[in-house]
């Protein structure tokens, strides 16, 4: 099997991507912040966006409302859109909505004397609550979905490591050397594909934003992934360093894993920790071009035979 049937088979539909992405960032995301409130006597003009944080419009705001991982609720007007993206929307009564709604990853609800003047888009609603989530919830279960994780992520790694040994101890490699540098490259990355991703969700409405979503969440996905394995092995050679050979690569692997995984449950460290490996992972890959060290954009040499 050549190596580009095997990248071929490694493929993820573009749709699974787009919701992992969602998923690895939801937990920085999900904070508890106190909600935005435009009051019942005010008129905001322009748009109003908010990140992890809800949204409650009780006046009117001249423009479109737009929020992530976080719900809308509609008591006054608003002369624009509603875009939600991993929260729900509930239009109350008396609400006037002049423009479009879309939620994706959330409920809609509509009193029946509210007014929507546009379209009402509505994608992948959540399911409702399961006889499960009361198991999960308990402490032999807590441990057994963190080692069940752990084991996931593991063999994730492992997995990328022996398809792209080469690249990944490159990147590894090349993450030591100067971690400030990898660090703000990442974050600028990170900030670019975010600020893209918004942007594809404005433009929603007019489906060209839908594909365009698909795209950069894919892309960061891709990037992310390769990172935090790149990541992961990084700490594993420090590991494997520091117990003076006692430990192998695998089970340095292993213990790196286990040891970023408790980290990452901790309620504020995790939050960070989780941040660092992905601001850290997208700059070494950048800067490596995912552990190749080759241009970006390269000319196709043309060779002229002689008449």
């Amino acid at each position: 099997m050549t190596a580009r049937e095997k990248h071929r088979q490694l493929r993820v539909p573009a749709l699974a991507l787009a919701w992992l992405l969602v998923w690895f960032l939801g937990a920085p995301l999900q904070a508890q912040q106190p909600p935005y409130v435009v009051t019942g006597l005010k008129t905001y003009e322009g748009n109003v966006f908010a990140v992890g944080q809800d949204v409650i419009v009780e006046g009117t705001v001249k423009g479109d409302v737009g929020a992530v991982m976080a719900d809308i609720h509609i008591k006054g007007t608003v002369e624009g859109n509603i875009t939600a993206l991993g929260g729900s929307v509930r239009i109350y009564r008396d609400a006037n909505v002049s423009g479009n709604l879309l939620c994706l990853g959330g409920d809609v609800s509509s009193h029946e004397q509210a007014m929507v003047g546009g379209k009402i888009v509505h994608h992948f609603a959540p399911s409702g609550p399961s006889r499960e989530s009361a198991y999960l919830t308990s402490s032999h279960s807590m441990a057994a979905l963190f080692f069940a994780q752990s084991f996931f992520l593991f063999l994730v790694i492992i997995i990328t490591f022996y398809i792209f040994p080469n690249q990944v101890n490159e990147a590894s490699f090349q993450l030591g050397q100067d971690l400030t540098r990898h660090f703000i490259i990442g974050l600028i990355t990170l900030a670019t594909f975010l600020l893209a991703m918004f942007v594809s969700i404005l433009l929603m409405v007019v489906m060209v934003g839908f594909p365009m979503f698909l795209l950069f969440s894919s892309g960061l996905m891709v990037v992310s992934i390769f990172g935090s394995v790149v990541v992961f092995h990084r700490v594993g050679t420090v590991i494997e360093e520091l117990s003076n050979g006692l430990l192998s690569t695998v089970a340095s692997l292993l213990m790196a894993v286990l040891l970023i995984g408790v980290i990452l449950h901790l309620p504020l460290l995790g939050t960070l920790m989780q941040l660092t490996i992905l601001i850290m992972g997208c700059g070494v890959i950048i800067e490596t071009r995912f552990g190749t060290n080759k241009q970006w954009f390269t000319k196709k040499k043309r060779y002229w035979a002689a008449s």
